[in-house]
C-alpha cells in the first residue's frame, strides 16, 4: 500500500511539474502557447489513443461538466461503457479521468503517467508540455485501454486552441456562452463564441443550448461553413417541483414528451443541463450510434451526480464552530452562473437570507458576481482559497463594500466558517465563487470518495476497474 501511494504521489508531482495554465496562464493566447500540432506529435508517440471509439466533445461557458456527467449516466444506464474527462477537480486529480462514472485508481494513474513519461524526450518534462495536455493524453490512453464505447470530453478552456480539440468527435455540443476567461478568449460574447465554435467539425452534428443572439450568429455561421447540422436541445415542457432533493420535470422534443424525469441535482439550471444531455443522447440515437429507451434515460437522470454544484454539505464531526442549519457549496465563478444560482435558491428556499462566503480567482469578473449575490445575502464574508490566482481578500472586500452593507473578511475558509457562526448562527451558509474554494470545503468535510464516484450510493461497490 505504501509503495502504491508513493508511486501515485510521485506521478502527481510529475504531472504537476509541467506548465500549469490553470494556476498560471501564459502571457499570450495563441497558436504558439497552445500548440495543437505539438500535442498531436505527443499523441502520435503514444499510438494515437484519441482515435479510439466514439467521442462527444462539449464546449461552452456554463454547464459543460454537469451535462457531461448526466450524459455519462444515461449512456451507462443503456449498458454502454463510458469514459469521462472533465476539469478541474475538486479534491483528487483522479476525478478528471473516469470510466463508467468511477475515477481511476491511484495505481492506474501512476501507470498512465509513466506511459506518457516514457515518450517524452529524456523521460522528463523539461518545459515540453502542459499539465492539462499530460492529463488529456492520460485520459485518451485510459479510454483506449478500457475499450470504452463512448468518450465524453469536456473542453478545458475555449475550444479552438484547447488540446482536446485534436479529437474527431461523432458529435459536438455547445452549452450557454457568456463572458468568462476574457483575459484569454476575448472581451465580447462574439470573440468568445468564435473560440468555442472552433470545436465544430465538418459534417458532424452539434447540439446547441439556447444562446444569446451574438453567440448564436457565430455558431450558425461556423456550422454553415462546415456543413455541421445544428440540433436544438429539448425544451422544458413543465416543472413539477424543485427542492434540495432534486427536480421533477418533463421535456418535449418535436411532438414527443420526455418524462416525468427526476433529477437528483437541485436547481433549475441543472434541468437545462439535463436537457442538453438528453439532447445529445437523442442525437446519438438519430445518428445510429445507439437505441433510445425512455425508461433508461429517466434512470440515468435519476442516478446522475455532479459534486460541487448547489451541494448540501454535512457538518457533523468536522465543522470548526457552531454548525449552521444548512451549508451549501456551489462552484459558480462568473456572473451568469451566479445569477442562475440565486434564481435556484429563490425557487428552493424562498425568502432565505444566506451568510455568503465567497472567494474568487483574480481573472474573473468578481464585481459582476458580487452584484448578483448581494440581494440574497444577509452577511457576506470575503476570503481566499490557497493558490496564487486567488484574488487578495482586501481587494475583494473593497469591491463587495460597494454593493453590500455587511461585509467582513477572513484569511482562510476555516476562519470564514467560524466567523459565519458568530455573525448569525441561525442563518444558512452558502460557500461560492470558485471550484477551488469548493474543493477545500469538500476536503475539510471528508467528501473525497463522494467526489471520486459519480454513481449513487447503491453502485459505489462497482468502481473496481483499473485496480
Amino acid at each position: 500500500m505504501d509503495e502504491r501511494n508513493s508511486a501515485f504521489d510521485e506521478a502527481v508531482q510529475f504531472v504537476l511539474g509541467f506548465a500549469n495554465y490553470e494556476k498560471k496562464p501564459p502571457n499570450s493566447y495563441n497558436e504558439t502557447t497552445y500548440s495543437l500540432e505539438g500535442f498531436r506529435h505527443l499523441l502520435n508517440e503514444l499510438g494515437n489513443p484519441h482515435h479510439h471509439g466514439r467521442i462527444i466533445h462539449i464546449a461552452g461557458t456554463k454547464g459543460k461538466g454537469a451535462a457531461a456527467a448526466i450524459l455519462d449516466a444515461i449512456l451507462t444506464a443503456h449498458g454502454f461503457r463510458t469514459g469521462l474527462f472533465t476539469s478541474p477537480h475538486l479534491i483528487d486529480i483522479r476525478e478528471r479521468i473516469r470510466v463508467s462514472g468511477c475515477a481511476i485508481s491511484e495505481s492506474r494513474f501512476a501507470q498512465l503517467a509513466n506511459e506518457v513519461r516514457s515518450v517524452l524526450p529524456g523521460g522528463t518534462q523539461g518545459g515540453f508540455r502542459t499539465t492539462f495536455e499530460i492529463l488529456t493524453a492520460m485520459a485518451f490512453l485510459e479510454f483506449r485501454q478500457q475499450d470504452v464505447d463512448f468518450s465524453i470530453v469536456e473542453v478545458g478552456m475555449g475550444g479552438r486552441l484547447d488540446c482536446t480539440n485534436v479529437v474527431d468527435p461523432v458529435l459536438t455540443a455547445m452549452t450557454p456562452i457568456s463572458l468568462d476567461h476574457t483575459d484569454s478568449l476575448g472581451q465580447t460574447i462574439r470573440q468568445i463564441a468564435v473560440e468555442k465554435a472552433g470545436i465544430l467539425k465538418p459534417d458532424r452534428p452539434c447540439v446547441v443550448s439556447r444562446q444569446s443572439p451574438a453567440a448564436w450568429k457565430v455558431i450558425r455561421s461556423r456550422a454553415i461553413e462546415l456543413n455541421a447540422r445544428l440540433m436544438a436541445v429539448p425544451r422544458i415542457r413543465s416543472i413539477q417541483s424543485v427542492s434540495m432533493d432534486g427536480s421533477r420535470f418533463d421535456l418535449a422534443a418535436d411532438s414527443e414528451r420526455i418524462g416525468p424525469i427526476f433529477l437528483r441535482l437541485p436547481g433549475r439550471f441543472q434541468i437545462e443541463n439535463a436537457a442538453m444531455a438528453i439532447g445529445l443522447f437523442r442525437a446519438l440515437s438519430e445518428e445510429g450510434y445507439c437505441g433510445l429507451d425512455a425508461d433508461k434515460v429517466i434512470e440515468g437522470c435519476r442516478s446522475a451526480r455532479w459534486p460541487g454544484r448547489l451541494m448540501p454539505i454535512g457538518t457533523s464531526g468536522w465543522y470548526p464552530a457552531i454548525a449552521p442549519p444548512l451549508l451549501l457549496a456551489d462552484g459558480a465563478h462568473n456572473p451568469l452562473a451566479m445569477r442562475r444560482l440565486m434564481e435556484s435558491l429563490s425557487d428552493i428556499l424562498p425568502g432565505a437570507r444566506f451568510t455568503t462566503i465567497i472567494a474568487v480567482p483574480s481573472n474573473k469578473d468578481f464585481k459582476g458576481m458580487i452584484r448578483e449575490i448581494a440581494l440574497k445575502t444577509g452577511n457576506m464574508i470575503v476570503t481566499r482559497y490557497s493558490g496564487s490566482r486567488a484574488l487578495p481578500v482586501r481587494e475583494l472586500k473593497a469591491a463587495a463594500d460597494r454593493y453590500h452593507a455587511a461585509v467582513q473578511e477572513a484569511d482562510c475558509l476555516s476562519d470564514a466558517l467560524c466567523l459565519a457562526s458568530r455573525v448569525n448562527p441561525l442563518a444558512p451558509v452558502l460557500v461560492t465563487g470558485s471550484l477551488y474554494l469548493i474543493g477545500e470545503l469538500c476536503e475539510m468535510a471528508g467528501y473525497r470518495e463522494h467526489c471520486l464516484n459519480l454513481r449513487t450510493e447503491n453502485t459505489e461497490g462497482e468502481c473496481m476497474h483499473g485496480m
